[in-house]
């Protein structure tokens, strides 16, 4: 944890990418001018290719010093490289790119140190949007608190797009920050980011996509609930003093928290934060969630199931555990996929509810995943594939495929070895 009390999703022991930084090799690329680079080689002993990885690699594992970091691959091509400061201390912690790393090999990369950060797009952004008059006007803020529990769907809006979105280049999603606490889906028809200037009519398909799914009082696209002894289920949400904080955004990914300190359930009190990170070029979005409280109770993350009136499949496969459907779902009648990938280690069991009156803020119309923690986090992976996003999502097995891909890429530990 750092200084904030916060955790690094590179530090969690579950962690897709485990690093290895070992000094007593030497290694030294030479380009034309005769400058030698110190490299990085990624360690890939298994039998799978890992398509568009996300390589973090720590400062102070890094030989030399300076001020900012570019990184070539083994074609001396100068990659994307986003500098990240996750304890917000105004100095970059760690470094992050993306990199095809090829089955049972090892992929070599040189890096050095620059004097001026080169500007780069963003390409990846978490963003809430604030209207303080009322006026539809809004502007961004990187840090605020929900200091009274808002409720839903009041105008003029306080929140633009209801509350914090995330985006990258294939899909958005979006949290309603009030009572509902519910998280849904942006369907894309292009690589842009849009979410930051759209404000309303966004039910309907546009040229940039719309919002493809209902959410009701389901559990949408991967909202937490907590499930208590008796079975039920508690939707986190109807919270005072819930925090909002964005910790980093670039040409890489974007992460966010959310902080809800008064979680009320069965007269017991939690602290839950919620860390969520989308990268670049994924149809997903990833979520580390730490609890505080009197118990390690189980949570639960779930995905709706209004329009999909068949069998959600559940499987076990590459280190984890997949719960999904595939149909025609969305909001415009289009085929639709949407699954949560958990680890092996935080799987608990799946359900279906369709409706549960009793329990304080109900749940109904969902199938979910019940999640246990592992040294005290519980983790889970959201994928979502629209068929007018990509044309692999115009039948399940494009969906599965891909979810497969994903499933193997999140679980396959590859190492770093920084050689000087």
């Amino acid at each position: 944890m750092n200084n904030n009390g916060f955790w690094f999703f590179h530090n969690f022991p579950k962690m897709r990418i485990v690093s290895k930084f070992l000094y007593s090799a030497v290694f030294l690329s030479v380009i034309s001018c005769g400058e030698k680079r110190p490299g990085l080689v990624v360690k890939n002993p298994t039998d799978n290719d890992l398509e568009s990885k996300p390589i973090v690699i720590k400062k102070q594992d890094l030989a030399g010093s300076g001020k900012w970091i570019a990184v070539y691959d083994e074609n001396n091509k100068k990659l994307n490289v986003q500098h990240d400061d996750l304890d917000g201390d105004g100095n970059w912690d760690e470094i992050v790119f993306l990199a095809n790393i090829p089955s049972i090999s090892e992929t070599e990369f040189t890096y050095q140190w620059n004097g001026e950060k080169e500007r780069q797009p963003l390409k990846v952004q978490a963003r809430l949007g604030v209207s303080k008059e009322r006026n539809g006007t809004f502007s961004e803020v990187t840090e605020h608190v929900m200091d009274s529990v808002q409720k839903a769907q009041v105008i003029p809006q306080l929140y633009q797009l209801e509350g914090v979105v995330w985006e990258n280049d294939k899909i958005g999603f979006r949290l309603y920050f009030d009572e509902r606490n519910g998280k849904d889906i942006f369907g894309k028809q292009q690589t842009e980011l849009v979410l930051d200037s759209i404000k309303g009519g966004y039910h309907k398909l546009k040229d940039w996509g719309m919002d493809v799914l209902k959410v009701g009082t389901s559990l949408g696209a991967g909202s937490l609930a907590m499930k208590d002894g008796e079975g039920k289920l508690h939707r986190l949400g109807n919270t005072p003093n819930v925090k909002y904080k964005q910790l980093v955004e670039g040409p890489v990914r974007a992460i966010f928290e959310l902080v809800y300190p008064e979680w009320i359930v069965n007269k017991k009190t939690y602290q839950l934060t919620e860390r969520i990170e989308i990268v670049k070029g994924e149809h997903a979005y990833r979520s580390q969630i730490k609890l505080v409280g009197p118990d390690y109770p189980e949570l639960v993350a779930g995905v709706v199931n209004l329009k999909f009136k068949g069998k959600e499949t559940v499987y076990k496969d590459n280190g984890g555990w997949s719960v999904y459907s595939f149909g025609k779902q969305s909001e415009n009648g289009d085929l639709l996929g949407m699954a949560l990938t958990i680890p092996e280690a935080c799987f608990a069991s799946s359900g279906r509810i369709e409706k549960d009156p009793e329990t304080d803020n109900a749940v109904s119309d969902s199938f979910y995943a019940s999640l246990k923690p592992e040294n005290g986090i519980y983790e889970f992976d959201f994928v979502s594939g629209w068929e007018l996003a990509d044309k692999r999502f115009k039948d399940k097995k494009g969906f599965e495929d891909y979810l497969q891909k994903w499933v193997i890429m999140r679980n396959t530990p590859i190492s770093v070895e920084v050689r000087k």
